[in-house]
């Protein structure tokens, strides 16, 4: 699509009667005219007013009612021009097209029955395609060590398949076509919901028609690099990113970040750079930082790993971070005692009491553990082996992550998970802030799903100094070089 399309944009409620003539004349125009482009958002009357709130909110206009008209240069969800309502569309195409359109009541209330009809008639595609749709997922740096094992993985989650599977696009610099030739050579016999696992040749290939973008590459600080200079590199190549996302990606693409980069920073550069994405739809995984230190707390206590939570994570990943272990949740299994229990009996087999679970904090765990000491000596140890890497927790971390995020039966909200999101002022950390927290997934009236702080869970028992210090870090880099006109140095 061209870089200067210009998209006319009318959005209102399909019983409105101006509304339905705005679409006419706008319609009309642009089969006349090549360079006119037309765009219809219909909500009915209960869904118009949140909507126009959002859209508001989000261009910062002021607009009441139905119509609101706007301009989109590029693609859709581009950068916005507000024109207003009716009276304003008509001033509009008069100065640019010399057009006057007067209609009588009878044809108004025709034009309203045509567009409750095609609003109707509508809906029923975009239902039917829901139901038909295969998930296509995109892993951005795909000559990592750990995206066969992901691929094999993303296989297995059976909330991405819906009801007619899922397709995996990898994409990488051209030095790892071979790696990723092997992948899908690899892949091609698992079956299951796997649809097809494919090679994209440029990005704008593998953004197209993606639903789930999944960034595992990022720019290793090189010896004795400052870091000014390795922020300032993997921003450059963020931006370039969001390009790429501007021009060919959908507005309700999600994007997950996962690597041991300076992934908080890159995301909030990244929803700086492309306004048409949704904050709730950009995250920072976290949970492989938890994970790496959790088998390094439970092994000397000689307890089984499966009866305890990842640890939460807290701060701007990559840059500083900070594992919580005294409030690691474990779930273990104890008998309490009823009433045969105070009836003793030598002939019974039975244990004395009935199993319940029981939920409890690590406090008393950590007390004496130095999880940090043994997990440096291990990752010291594991440098000198060939093959030893992390990828585990992270496959681990971005597979529990879309089980619970496409888990359309669980609606709870009781899973509560570590990850980097966009603050909203919750534990203190500033707004607009990508800062790893404890969150749960939230249902909104329109059913989507997103991620929100868990403002009952914790803060760290350290001292506050440690803790403001982790937001200190996050709010000045992310003034001086995201949003700092000259985002250059720190």
């Amino acid at each position: 699509m061209s870089s200067n399309k210009v998209v006319t944009v009318i959005a209102g409620m399909p019983e409105d009667l101006v509304f339905a003539h705005a679409c006419y004349v706008a319609s009309n125009l642009s089969e006349m005219l090549p360079n006119f482009h037309f765009h219809k958002i219909c909500k009915k009357k209960g869904l118009w007013e949140p909507w126009l709130n959002q859209i508001c909110k989000k261009y910062k206009w002021s607009h009441t009612k139905s119509p609101l008209i706007w301009r989109e240069v590029a693609m859709r969800h581009g950068n916005a021009t507000y024109i207003g309502g009716a009276s304003e569309f008509w001033e509009f195409i008069y100065e640019y097209y010399g057009i006057d359109s007067c209609l009588s009541r009878d044809e108004l209330k025709a034009l309203k029955l045509d567009i409750l009809e095609a609003y109707e008639v509508e809906n029923m595609i975009a239902s039917s395609k829901i139901k038909q749709k295969r998930h296509c997922v995109t892993i951005i740096g795909a000559g990592r060590s750990l995206c066969p094992d992901l691929v094999a993985q993303l296989v297995l989650i059976k909330e991405l398949w819906l009801h007619c599977g899922v397709i995996i696009k990898l994409y990488d610099d051209p030095g790892h076509f071979f790696k990723l030739k092997e992948i899908v050579k690899d892949t091609s016999a698992i079956g299951g919901g796997l649809c097809a696992t494919t090679i994209a040749q440029s990005m704008s290939k593998a953004l197209e028609d993606s639903d789930i973008v999944l960034v595992l590459d990022h720019l290793i600080r090189e010896d004795n690099e400052s870091s000014e200079n390795w922020l300032n590199r993997n921003r450059m190549v963020t931006i370039k990113f969001a390009d790429e996302i501007n021009k060919e990606a959908s507005s309700d693409l999600k994007i997950i970040f996962c690597s041991t980069g300076p992934t908080c920073f890159c995301a909030a550069v990244l929803l700086e750079a492309v306004p048409k994405l949704k904050k709730t739809n950009i995250v920072a995984v976290s949970a492989h930082y938890g994970l790496e230190i959790l088998h390094s707390l439970t092994d000397p206590l000689d307890l089984p790993l499966r009866e305890f939570y990842c640890p939460p994570v807290w701060g701007f990943l990559g840059v500083n971070q900070y594992v919580d272990i005294w409030h690691i949740i474990q779930q273990h299994e104890v008998y309490k005692p009823n009433n045969r229990a105070f009836k003793f009996s030598t002939d019974s087999s039975l244990p004395l009491g009935t199993k319940h679970t029981e939920y409890r904090w690590s406090f008393y765990m950590a007390h004496n553990a130095n999880p940090y000491e043994i997990l440096a000596a291990r990752k010291a140890k594991a440098s000198y082996l060939v093959g030893r890497t992390e990828d585990y927790q992270k496959c681990k971390a971005i597979c529990d992550l879309l089980q619970l995020w496409y888990d359309r039966e669980n609606d709870t909200g009781d899973d509560i998970i570590s990850l980097g999101i966009c603050s909203d002022g919750t534990f203190d950390i500033p707004k607009n802030i990508f800062f790893s927290q404890p969150v749960y997934l939230k249902t909104l009236q329109d059913k989507s799903r997103i991620w929100v702080p868990c403002e009952d869970f914790p803060m760290p028992n350290h001292p506050s100094w440690m803790f403001r210090g982790l937001i200190a870090t996050a709010k000045t880099i992310s003034q001086r070089m995201i949003y700092s006109k000259e985002s250059t140095t720190l």
